[in-house]
């Protein structure tokens, strides 16, 4: 428990009364939305971006995109996009909208989740519709990834961006 007495503590309200709080000090990523969130254009300057894709069908394919600066400290999550049900033509005109957005030549990674009935999907991407995705690592699942992760995020490193087109 805390050693300050504060009866408002998160900690103290989720052991002690058994309520449901929000407490970013306890969350696996520090992510704070005060903190982490930001809303406008990304500062000027020369981006480069990442794309991660996870592949679902009822639990929706989703299309995460990154953007950082060579010579900057920070990433941010410049556009976050998922889809149910949807075929792979859908899911591939969803990828080339976001490379054609950002410009695919800035694109320094593009990761898919090529595991189990994924290999398929993303052999089709590449084939049919020449989108080319690496296997994401898994190996980068572990506590020294998780760590890293936090440390990012407690100093505001990695900030999501909210903002209206």
């Amino acid at each position: 428990f805390p050693s300050h007495d504060n009866i408002d503590d998160p900690v103290i309200q989720r052991e002690l009364f058994g309520r449901w709080v929000k407490d970013f000090d306890s969350s696996v990523y520090k992510y704070n939305p005060l903190r982490n969130d930001v809303v406008g254009q990304l500062p000027p300057g020369s981006w480069r971006y990442v794309m991660g894709v996870d592949l679902g069908f009822n639990d929706a394919d989703a299309i995460v995109v990154l953007a950082f600066q060579e010579d900057g400290p920070a990433v941010y999550v410049v556009e976050e996009y998922k889809q149910s049900s949807q075929d792979v033509s859908e899911l591939a005109l969803a990828i080339k909208e976001r490379l054609t957005k950002y410009g695919e030549h800035n694109f320094v990674s593009k990761v898919a989740d090529a595991g189990g009935l994924g290999k398929k999907i993303v052999e089709e991407l590449r084939n049919r519709h020449h989108i080319h995705l690496d296997p994401a690592d898994k190996q980068q699942k572990d506590r020294m990834f998780v760590l890293f992760r936090r440390l990012r995020m407690k100093y505001s490193i990695l900030c999501r961006y909210s903002y209206h087109l």
